[in-house]
């Protein structure tokens, strides 16, 4: 939507994406207790959001971005997002959430400016680094803001906008993950946790307050040695793909696959009480992995051959409820043979994994072998641990 006025705010907000080290499964589907451990990556989506001062003949919404256009010409249409896509859903939840949040009343708001939301990743869509939360996190951060600047008048204070202070960015997480939950119905929260703070953290549901994750993960740390690649497997999924493909394996292996989809979201269905065995021995097994990475990831230093058996362990129990796919087999079959860590890094069935290097890892002879797949939608990932979480790289108004 094109307008020769004045924006009142042009500012870019940014979140990175993240990448699961360990407990992705086990933190949503096991014990409230289960952790995860998670860290961000230096790819980050970006919000540019615009507000001007509402005309007769504008809307007072216009979103866009890769996936979808979301343009609302009135408030009313805000009463019914039900009929709408999955990321549509989320995305504005998140930005009536992000308004509330900020004191300032919706219908007035709406009806006073004219705000455009242009969003853009630096990662693709669907394979499990987090684009959903990352793209809510982000947006939440700029509506919050412009909302909360536009209602107190308070541009002389900028100290809140660079979300340094911890409870700034859960504020933040907390408005995210309502428009994630809203979406995407069963979700951990890890994942918008992590990318909001920025960092490596260590995660689980029972955890509601920031300070509960800084503790847990105090002394968590990455090694200057430590190298990983991500590896784009082609199978994008969304959400709901994964969650369809859980359906299909619980139909295959009811004795292992315990899950169906209902209604009213997804829910705990099983067989019999041999299966909840099981289902649960995986997710402990996962949520002991994961405690041995934590453990590990506290020392000054640690072997770095050790954490690379940990992911190993760890994807080799998500193999056991059928959470692979034949290219991700063929992947890990190249990662034996030439001595490196992998494992998946989202829901499964396809997406991305992660390839973590050690001493004895052949680097470049694994390279050539998954860049040899290239035919089958296989590619490398260029990314690096960051720990900047939500960031806002530019501001102006009048």
């Amino acid at each position: 939507m094109e307008t020769e006025a004045k924006a009142l705010i042009d500012a870019l907000f940014t979140a990175p994406g993240k990448v699961f080290l360990s407990g992705e499964y086990s933190v949503t589907y096991g014990s409230d207790t289960n952790p995860a451990i998670a860290f961000t990556i230096d790819k980050r989506t970006q919000c540019h959001v615009k507000v001007f001062k509402r005309e007769e003949g504008f809307p007072f919404l216009d979103i866009e971005c890769k996936f979808f256009k979301i343009v609302l010409e009135q408030y009313e249409q805000l009463e019914d997002i039900s009929q709408l896509e999955t990321a549509e859903i989320g995305a504005l939840t998140t930005f009536i959430e992000a308004v509330k949040e900020s004191g300032t009343d919706l219908k007035e708001f709406t009806e006073k400016y004219f705000i455009t939301i242009e969003m853009k990743y630096a990662f693709p869509s669907g394979i499990g680094l987090g684009s959903s939360a990352s793209y809510n996190v982000a947006l939440a951060a700029a509506i919050n803001t412009v909302a909360r600047k536009l209602s107190n008048g308070s541009f002389k204070d900028m100290t809140d906008i660079a979300f340094t202070d911890v409870e700034d960015q859960w504020r933040i997480r907390t408005i995210a993950d309502i428009g994630e939950k809203e979406a995407h119905k069963s979700i951990s929260g890890a994942e918008s946790a992590v990318i909001s703070l920025g960092g490596i953290y260590k995660y689980s549901r029972n955890m509601t307050e920031a300070s509960e994750v800084i503790e847990a993960s105090a002394g968590l740390h990455l090694s200057e040695d430590f190298k990983f690649d991500l590896i784009d497997t082609g199978i994008h999924r969304t959400p709901k793909d994964s969650l369809d493909d859980m359906v299909t394996m619980h139909q295959q292996y009811p004795e292992i696959f315990l899950y169906t989809e209902e209604s009213e979201g997804v829910k705990k269905k099983y067989s019999n009480e041999s299966n909840i065995k099981i289902f649960n021995a995986v997710m402990e097994a996962i949520c002991c992995t994961t405690n041995s990475i934590e453990a590990l990831l506290k020392e000054a230093t640690y072997d770095s051959d050790h954490l690379s058996h940990l992911v190993n362990t760890n994807h080799r129990l998500l193999e056991s409820i059928k959470a692979g796919a034949e290219i991700i087999d063929e992947i890990v079959v190249l990662a034996n043979r030439h001595k490196v860590g992998a494992k998946i890094v989202g829901a499964g069935f396809g997406g991305c994994m992660i390839a973590i290097y050690n001493t004895n890892s052949q680097v470049q002879e694994f390279k050539d072998a998954v860049n040899a797949l290239s035919e089958k939608g296989v590619c490398f990932i260029p990314a690096n641990f960051s720990k900047l979480g939500i960031q806002c790289e530019s501001w102006e108004h009048r």
